[in-house]
C-alpha cells in the first residue's frame, strides 16, 4: 500500500482519534479545570508506561517480523512468541501493581484516593497487551483497513466511556476511562482478526523459548528506554511543575503538550502504518530514499499544522479547553517549534529501532530524556512556566544535531548502510 493511500486511510482514523481526544479534553477541562487535566495526563502517562513495559516490544518488533515473514506464511510463530513474551512480562511487571496501589497513587497524585485506578489498570493490562499484539499483527500483515477500524474503535470507546464516567464520577471517571477504553476495544480487534483467512485462536497461544527472548528482548530494551525517556520523564516534569508552580500551572503545561500531541497524530499515525513495514522490507539501496521521503513529508506537514495552530492559538485554546486555559497561548510558540523538530528525530529513531541499533537507541533516549528533565527544572526556576517550552525546544534542537550525525553515519553513506537484520 503506497503512502498516499495509507495517509488517506490513516487520516480517517486520525480524524476520529483527534475528534475523540479533543472532546474528551474539552469535557474534562470544563468539568474539572486545569488540575483535573493535570491528573488525567499523569495517569495517562502511567498507563502508557505500564502498557509499553508489557507490550512495547510488539509495536515495532512484531510489525517488523510479521512484515518480513508474511509472504512466506511464517507469521504465526512470531505472534505466538509475542504472546509468550507478553505473558512473562505481565507476571513480572503487572502483577506487582496489585500489591502497592496506594503507594503509587500517593506518589503520582499526593493522595491514596486513586489506588483503585491502579488496581483496575493492573487487571486490564492483559487485554490492553493483547490489543497491541493484534494491532501489530494487522499492521505487519498489511491489513490496513482492519487496523484502522480497530484503532478507531478504541478512540470512540474512550470518548463514550470518558463522557459517561466523568459525568458520574468526575476526575475518577476520567482515570477509569483510560483503562477501560483499550481493554474494551479488544472485542473489535478480535473481530477484525477473525476476518483474515488462515488466522485462528491458536495464533495467540503463548510460546516461550530461547528464540522468543532472542527475537523480542532487543525491542523490549529499546521500548523500555522510550518508557523512561517519555512517559516517566513527563510524569516527573508534571510533578515538578505542580510542586514549584502549583497544579493549575501543571494543567496549563499539560494543555500545551496535548495540543502539540494531537496535531502530530496527523503525521505519526500515517507514518507508523506506512514507514515501519516499508523500512523493514527495504533493501539497503532503497533505504536512503525512503528515509528522505518520510522526513520531507513529516516535517512539511507538521510545519504547516504548527503554523496554523499558532496563528489561531487564541481561538484554538478556548475551543479545545475553556477560557480558564488562556495562559496556555503564551507558552505555545516554543512548544510547537520543538514538536516540528522532534518529528524529524522520530523518523530517525524508528530507523534505529527497525535496524536494531540497540546501544545507540538506548543511549540517546536516556540522555535526551535526562537532559529534558534537567533543563526543565533549571528553566522553570528561572523564567517560570514558559521555561518548560524553552527546555523542550532546546532539547529537540540538540536531538536534531544528533539525528544529523546518525544519518550521515548510518543512512547517508553507502558503505555503512547495513542490510535489514
Amino acid at each position: 500500500m503506497n503512502l498516499i493511500k495509507t495517509s488517506i486511510l490513516s487520516a480517517i482514523e486520525t480524524g476520529i482519534k483527534l475528534s475523540s481526544g479533543f472532546l474528551v479534553l474539552k469535557y474534562l477541562s470544563v468539568q474539572t479545570g486545569p488540575q483535573g487535566i493535570a491528573a488525567f495526563g499523569q495517569f495517562q502517562n502511567f498507563a502508557a508506561a505500564a502498557t509499553a513495559m508489557c507490550a512495547g516490544a510488539f509495536t515495532t518488533g512484531l510489525v517488523r517480523l510479521v512484515s518480513e515473514s508474511h509472504p512466506e506464511g511464517t507469521s504465526k510463530i512470531h505472534v505466538q512468541r509475542a504472546a509468550g513474551f507478553a505473558s512473562l512480562l505481565l507476571v513480572v511487571l503487572a502483577v506487582p501493581l496489585l500489591f502497592v496501589p496506594g503507594w503509587i497513587s500517593s506518589t503520582m497524585f499526593d493522595t491514596r484516593a486513586f489506588a483503585w485506578a491502579i488496581v483496575c489498570l493492573a487487571l486490564a493490562l492483559p487485554f490492553s497487551v493483547l490489543f497491541q499484539i493484534i494491532l501489530a499483527l494487522l499492521n505487519g500483515a498489511g491489513q490496513i483497513s482492519q487496523l484502522i477500524v480497530s484503532k478507531s474503535a478504541s478512540s470512540l470507546l474512550l470518548l463514550v466511556i470518558s463522557v459517561a464516567l466523568v459525568s458520574i464520577f468526575g476526575i475518577g471517571g476520567g482515570l477509569a476511562s483510560v483503562v477501560l477504553a483499550p481493554a474494551s476495544a479488544i472485542l473489535i480487534a478480535l473481530a477484525m482478526v477473525a476476518r483474515i483467512p488462515g488466522i485462528d485462536w491458536s495464533w495467540f497461544r503463548p510460546r516461550l523459548d530461547r528464540q522468543t527472548i532472542r527475537q523480542f528482548a532487543p525491542f523490549w530494551i529499546m521500548s523500555m528506554t522510550t518508557v523512561i525517556s517519555t512517559p516517566i520523564v513527563l510524569m516527573l516534569i508534571r510533578t515538578t511543575i505542580g510542586d514549584k508552580l502549583g497544579w493549575t500551572s501543571a494543567g496549563y503545561w499539560e494543555a500545551s503538550w496535548k495540543i502539540a500531541e494531537l496535531y502530530l497524530l496527523v503525521v505519526t499515525t500515517a507514518l507508523t502504518v506506512y514507514y515501519v513495514p516499508q523500512l523493514s522490507r527495504a533493501q539497503w539501496g532503497e533505504e536512503r530514499k525512503l528515509v528522505l521521503k518520510i522526513l520531507f513529508f513529516a516535517i512539511a506537514t507538521s510545519s504547516v499544522l504548527a503554523l496554523a495552530i499558532y496563528i489561531l492559538r487564541d481561538l484554538v485554546v478556548p475551543i479545545m479547553f475553556s477560557r480558564d486555559f488562556e495562559p496556555v497561548s503564551a507558552i505555545l510558540a516554543p512548544q510547537l517549534a520543538g514538536s516540528v523538530i522532534r518529528i524529524g528525530g522520530w523518523v530517525i529513531a524508528y530507523h534505529m529501532i527497525v535496524r536494531g541499533k540497540v546501544g545507540i537507541m538506548v543511549g540517546s533516549e536516556l540522555f535526551f530524556g535526562f537532559t529534558l528533565y534537567v533543563a526543565t527544572v533549571y528553566l522553570v526556576d528561572r523564567v517560570g512556566l514558559i521555561g518548560t517550552s524553552y527546555a523542550f525546544l532546546a532539547n529537540t534542537l540538540a536531538y536534531a544535531m544528533f539525528s544529523i550525525i546518525y544519518y550521515r553515519l548510518y543512512i547517508g553513506r553507502p558503505q555503512t548502510r547495513n542490510k535489514p537484520v
